[in-house]
């Protein structure tokens, strides 16, 4: 059985989803699912996939706790602990 090894990239803006949505703040709190079938012209094969993400909103605000934030380094392991007010 052949497999399909590619890659589509793709992205929605939250303006864009929001106009689906019903407003701005339509989408607040919750998950999306979203789908996706990509076909391969070459080898005539379809795959699904599928995502989901958890909306929050852009007025949270993130305060660290602890002690100073250093700067992010990729692939170097570290440890954090973030709260937002209720």
């Amino acid at each position: 059985m052949l497999q399909f090894k590619g890659s589509a990239e793709f992205a929605f803006t939250n303006e864009e989803l929001s106009l689906h949505a019903g407003g701005k703040t339509a989408l607040n709190g919750k998950h999306l699912k979203i789908t996706v079938e990509i076909l391969d012209w070459s080898s005539n094969l379809t795959e699904i996939a599928w995502d989901t993400v958890k909306v929050v909103s852009d007025d949270i605000q993130l305060k660290f706790l602890g002690g100073n934030v250093w700067t992010f380094k990729p692939n170097v392991p570290f440890k954090v602990t973030v709260s937002w007010p209720d």
